[in-house]
């Protein structure tokens, strides 16, 4: 629940100007950090990955935020730099100690927990590290994120299948020998994205392309047609959306890609409908 009220805050202040945004974002930062365990040595808000990257994302946003602007006091600076401290690079690279990222083949990487992440959870992760690249004032760690953030991206890119104009992509695809059974039975189904977590996807995409990493414009705009031929239903009156691979007929298992906006006068058309 805090991670959507953190972007929010820290997008009220980037649309106003007003102080108080950020305000009404460091004492929820500061509940946050008075929350943090360390019973193993990994500072941290339990063992979810993803969970942790949401959480994660919108703080080292704002750190960056703080960093960058002049017209931040000079309070809310120290409290940004007092959550970088804790943060980065402890929380970041913890999973990395805990054995919970794997290089894989063709300069890929991912994130596990039993088995390979879902596309959508590294998706999550990746636009976590790029948000850490920002923020951390070590050379040496921004391209550590960016590195780690780029083996998603080169991942993702390859899984990426073209119907046509446009992409479609699984769910989840294997990464490794850890995704199989004794018998070599993958140990989760792998078929279209279904409940439209490709709206995460997507961002990911998008936000990896702002950083020179692995996407072309030429994807962005695959990316686009994937919205306008398989999640959109085509109608501009009463425009509907459904996921690539849903099991439901109807058009309710999925949200616009709203990440594809700007690279879409028709994406940012319907979604300016939407809100």
């Amino acid at each position: 629940q805090a991670a959507p009220c953190l972007r929010g805050l820290v997008s009220g202040y980037r649309y106003s100007g007003d102080e108080k945004w950020l305000r009404h974002l460091t004492a929820q930062v500061d509940e946050l950090m008075e929350r943090l365990e360390d019973e193993d040595g990994h500072p941290g808000w339990g063992r979810s990955i993803t969970g942790e990257a949401l959480l994660l994302e919108p703080i080292l946003e704002f750190i960056h935020v703080a960093q960058s602007d002049p017209e931040v006091s000079a309070e809310t600076k120290k409290k940004a730099e007092g959550y970088l401290e804790i943060i980065d690079p402890a929380m970041i690279m913890k999973w990395d100690e805990m054995g919970r990222w794997k290089e894989t083949h063709m300069g890929c990487g991912t994130y596990l927990s039993r088995i390979t992440l879902p596309h959508n959870k590294n998706a999550h992760s990746g636009m976590m590290l790029l948000a850490a690249a920002r923020a951390t004032h070590s050379p040496e760690r921004r391209a550590i994120y960016l590195d780690k953030a780029r083996k998603l991206a080169r991942r993702w890119k390859k899984h990426l299948k073209v119907r046509g104009d446009h992409y479609i992509w699984h769910y989840w695809d294997p990464a490794g020998g850890w995704d199989y059974d004794e018998e070599g039975v993958k140990r989760h189904w792998v078929n279209l994205e279904h409940r439209g977590y490709g709206s995460i996807d997507v961002s990911f995409m998008a936000a990896a392309y702002d950083h020179g990493l692995v996407f072309t414009r030429e994807d962005a705009e695959m990316h686009c047609r994937t919205f306008l031929q398989e999640i959109w239903n085509g109608d501009e009156e009463n425009p509907e959306y459904r996921a690539m691979g849903t099991f439901n007929p109807d058009y309710v298992e999925s949200s616009i890609y709203s990440g594809l906006g700007r690279f879409s006068p028709k994406i940012m058309e319907l979604w300016g409908k939407s809100v």
